[in-house]
């Protein structure tokens, strides 16, 4: 009676352990389906950014030749970077210093690689002070031409000692890259140049187009009598500021200045429009070392043409004299 008793009591003990260990396995199980879930749900969360063909997490820090990434603010760092293109799959920061040039990589297909800049978000392009820089897209044979920047919404600004020339590349069986394409695009740059590839643009926006105070850029499309700036037709733009643009060959160039508050024809800005202004500007198409400012330039631009010429001092003098009809400026 004892054994049968003794022998009931392992059979439940081993019935309980068996119980046990689906137990245990089972709770082993779920944590890792959890853990693998945590990690699904990472992946899904980030997105890839791509340096010179580098790939990596943009939740991941990551440095290479004269480049460096920051997750923690999504910024790419530029110093003096000579390589391929830069894709993002996200938003993103990018700040370049130094003599820098970024170009696109051919290939058989078209793709954000063949773009000197590609991002599926908001990029803020911001240009350091000295800074020389230069952003190309690849130079397709057989297909379209990159584009220079491409991005959703792109706020784009430069120092005003720095340089900045984007292009769109070229093809010889099809229309060249846009030097800028986005869909909205915030402009703070001075000395910025834009060309775009042959038979194309060198901006095209879709929404809307905003340029900042005190920013310079030309636009020169990439033949003539193609326009060089490309927009749909319910996109807006404005200027925050006075605006001087020149249209030439059929708008296949633009360039754009824009300035604080001036008065055409009061060039040294005292609030008054008199003889020493015509002093100042016949000194100025004289070649005299005057190192007159921007504002101080399209003030004296009293024929709007966009060029200092002795149309605009003939147009002043005559201001001066009080002819009839004389209106000076836009």
């Amino acid at each position: 009676v004892y054994m049968v008793k003794l022998n009931e009591k392992m059979f439940k003990m081993e019935i309980i352990m068996k119980k046990f260990r689906r137990t245990v396995s089972f709770i082993l199980v779920i944590a890792m389906i959890a853990s693998l879930l945590s990690v699904s749900v990472f992946a899904a969360n980030g997105y890839s950014v791509t340096v010179d063909g580098t790939s990596f997490d943009c939740e991941e820090d990551k440095s290479g030749s004269n480049w460096g990434y920051t997750a923690e603010t999504k910024t790419l760092t530029l110093n003096n970077y000579n390589g391929g293109s830069i894709v993002s799959k996200g938003n993103i920061n990018i700040v370049i210093d130094g003599n820098t040039t970024i170009n696109g990589v051919s290939g058989s297909d078209y793709s954000s690689f063949c773009c000197g800049i590609s991002v599926n978000g908001t990029l803020n392009l911001s240009v350091e002070a000295n800074a020389t820089v230069k952003i190309c897209g690849a130079e397709n044979v057989y297909i379209k031409g990159g584009d220079g920047v491409v991005a959703t919404a792109l706020n784009l600004s430069s120092h005003s000692s720095s340089s900045l020339e984007i292009c769109g590349g070229n093809s010889e069986s099809d229309k060249g890259g846009f030097a800028i394409k986005a869909s909205s695009l915030t402009l703070e740059t001075k000395k910025l140049i834009a060309k775009g590839g042959n038979d194309s643009s060198a901006l095209y926006f879709a929404t809307e187009f905003k340029v900042k105070s005190g920013s310079n850029a030309t636009f020169i499309s990439g033949r003539k009598y193609v326009s060089a700036i490309t927009y749909l037709s319910n996109a807006t733009y404005s200027f925050d500021s006075n605006i001087r643009s020149v249209f030439a060959n059929e708008a296949s160039s633009v360039y754009i200045s824009t300035y604080g508050s001036f008065t055409y024809g009061d060039i040294n800005a005292d609030g008054d429009i008199n003889a020493i202004d015509a002093v100042i500007l016949a000194q100025s198409l004289a070649g005299w070392d005057l190192e007159l400012d921007e504002a101080a330039i399209s003030s004296a631009d009293v024929f709007y043409d966009g060029k200092l010429n002795a149309a605009d001092a003939v147009l002043l003098a005559q201001y001066l004299a009080h002819w009839d009809g004389i209106t000076l400026g836009k």
